[in-house]
């Protein structure tokens, strides 16, 4: 049995930290896109 030493549970953990940080800035980046591109096509009507 391999008895994994907490340097290499560090890793995991800052690996999965990492991740979940990307998947969280990339939905945050996505909503605030959706909510950019609906407000300009709103101004672009009322412009037109």
């Amino acid at each position: 049995m391999y008895q994994m030493n907490p340097m290499n549970w560090l890793m995991i953990f800052m690996l999965i930290n990492l991740t979940l940080l990307m998947m969280t800035n990339t939905i945050f980046w996505f909503s605030i896109k959706e909510n950019y591109m609906t407000k300009s096509n709103k101004y672009l009507k009322l412009m037109w």
